[in-house]
């Protein structure tokens, strides 16, 4: 009786047992949910929480359980995308790559600017052909035309190029003749990693003849009495120019740029020039919006003929200081100035401002400075004055303002407002006895209110329009009557047009108001206006072989830009180019 109530009782304690096991391992597997649920909520979205349930005792008391194993809870192994990488196999074919490229919207007006190479890699194989061209043609009024061309130099280091170019022509009036011959050698070479040496070296040879005598255009012969051989005028002059300027700004922030120049000028009556030019510019940038900057210019000339002889000299210094960002730009100085020893202070202050919308920039400015006249300057605008027998030089105290800015991705645009005080500015009068030469005379004070304006269309490589304005109206003359030889009123534009990759079409327009002179009686009479159209096309008609035909102008207009010298008719000049590679 005694064993089966102890056999019972143990019975029972093993029953307690497994019943509070079984409690333990149903409570450590919630822990272990709840801790599972918050590591997920890490990684994902939080959500509202349940009201936790209280836990009930699923088990009857009449049921035995036998526990097997204690509950793992598992993640099941979630899906990935498995990458397989794979070269692609070569291809022995040329992608066809399209490119987009925008329109350039570049504007260069009138004088075109100094090319320089690019600084190209020493390891890239031929980075310089050796081209040259050879241009030949010939026309109406016995008008033969030569002119070549060569580049060579490896491009990377140096880079010279050679041109020489002839024309002439005879026109139908009495000693109507016209003949220039010029050369000129070019030169860029590297110094260093961060210096580069340029140079020029030219001679120009030309030759005119006084044909503008009064009544040159009448059957009667205008030079009845006259030595032809005066009629004669031979120009010549020789020069070389050497710059040295740094490419890239240097660790001291400095930027410089010397050069010196020599020109000797010559004529055929014994008179002769001889001009040296110093400009020594340097500038230092101080942080991202101020710099300032100093400079030097000596221009020195010495004239020489059989009745006179003299220099004039000007010297500048030049500081300023300068502001810009991205709106604004500000550049002011006070230039000391010796003009054959007369000392002056010449200012300058030129400001622009961007608008807000970037369409314009408005530019402002005060400007106070000298146009050096040499025997030299005055032949190249007017080949038929006389020998000086002294020179003065322009000075002109400019206030103006105007606006410059694009509109489109082609059309670039500029307006310019100026009241400018000369003094000393060089005008050109017609003698009395042949009025085929003229006489230099320099007014000491003229005021002139000018309007300039460019205006410029360019898409790519393929067509371009540039036009320009000026109107001056001179007044307040001292001495003279009126401005002799200058023009009062100025219209020009030229056009660029690739019809196609072979044929290029040029065209070129001037207009101008007749400017003032005098008769034989010294009256002040005014010229005609003016009017010249020039067109050319070239084509590319096998390999290296073009033809070229330039026709000047078409209204055959046989006007005066100069008191009694007729120019010619309607001229038409054509041959052939050949170009060539001497690297091949």
């Amino acid at each position: 009786m005694f064993n089966i109530q102890k056999s019972f009782f143990r019975k029972c304690i093993v029953v307690l047992l497994l019943i509070g096991s079984t409690m333990m391992q149903v409570n450590a597997q919630k822990t272990k949910k709840k801790g599972a649920k918050k590591e997920n909520t890490k990684t994902t979205k939080e959500t509202p929480k349940k009201e936790e349930k209280k836990p009930q005792n699923l088990l009857p008391d009449d049921k035995t359980v036998t526990i097997t194993s204690a509950f793992t809870p598992t993640l099941r192994d979630a899906s990935k995308i498995n990458f397989t990488g794979s070269t692609v196999l070569p291809s022995n074919g040329n992608p066809n790559l399209n490119y987009s490229v925008p329109s350039q919207n570049l504007f260069f007006p009138y004088v075109a600017g100094s090319l320089r190479p690019l600084a190209l890699n020493p390891q890239f194989e031929n980075p310089w052909k050796k081209d040259g061209f050879v241009k030949l043609g010939f026309g109406n009024y016995s008008a033969p035309y030569a002119e070549a061309g060569l580049a060579f130099g490896d491009g990377v280091n140096s880079s010279v190029g050679i041109h020489v170019k002839h024309q002439s022509f005879k026109g139908n009036l009495p000693e109507q003749k016209f003949a220039q011959t010029s050369a000129d050698i070019n030169g860029v070479f590297n110094i260093g990693e961060n210096n580069e040496l340029s140079g020029k070296a030219y001679f120009d040879n030309m030759r005119v003849r006084a044909y503008g005598v009064r009544n040159v255009a009448a059957s009667i012969d205008p030079f009845a009495g006259v030595n032809k051989d005066s009629l004669g005028l031979h120009y010549g002059t020789y020069g070389i120019k050497l710059q040295l300027r740094n490419k890239q700004q240097n660790v001291a922030g400095i930027d410089y740029s010397p050069s010196v120049s020599i020109n000797y000028f010559t004529d055929n009556w014994k008179a002769h020039e001889s001009n040296f030019i110093l400009d020594v510019p340097v500038s230092k940038n101080i942080d991202e919006n101020f710099s300032f900057g100093l400079g030097f210019t000596g221009d020195i000339t010495s004239y020489k003929s059989l009745d006179t002889s003299f220099n004039n000299n000007i010297f500048y210094v030049k500081p300023y200081v300068a502001y810009k960002s991205d709106n604004f730009k500000l550049r002011a100085g006070i230039n000391p100035s010796w003009d054959n020893s007369k000392f002056r202070w010449l200012p300058d202050i030129q400001a622009e401002a961007k608008i807000p919308d970037q369409r314009f920039v408005v530019l402002a400015g005060y400007s106070s400075y000298y146009e050096k006249n040499t025997f030299k300057s005055l032949v190249d605008f007017n080949p038929w004055i006389y020998q000086p027998y002294n020179l003065q030089n322009t000075r002109a105290n400019e206030i103006f303002g105007g606006l410059k800015g694009s509109a489109g991705s082609h059309l670039t645009y500029e307006a310019k407002l100026s009241y400018i005080t000369f003094y000393g500015h060089p005008l050109f009068l017609n003698d009395s006895v042949l009025g085929n030469r003229f006489y230099t005379a320099y007014e000491p004070k003229m005021k002139d209110l000018r309007i300039h304006g460019e205006l410029g269309y360019k898409v790519a490589e393929t067509f371009s329009v540039l036009a320009g304005m000026s109107i001056n109206q001179y007044s307040n003359l001292d001495e003279n009557q009126k401005a002799w030889g200058l023009l009062p009123l100025e219209l020009n534009a030229s056009m660029r047009w690739r019809v196609i990759p072979s044929v290029l079409v040029k065209s070129d327009l001037n207009f101008w108001s007749g400017g003032w002179s005098q008769d034989a009686s010294q009256n002040a009479i005014k010229m005609k206006s003016v009017a010249d159209w020039n067109a050319g096309v070239e084509w590319n008609v096998y390999k290296n072989w073009n033809l070229w035909l330039q026709c000047n102008n078409i209204f055959n207009n046989k006007y005066q830009r100069w008191s009694q010298y007729q120019t010619l008719g309607t001229q038409i000049v054509g041959g052939i180019i050949y170009n060539f590679d001497l690297s091949k």
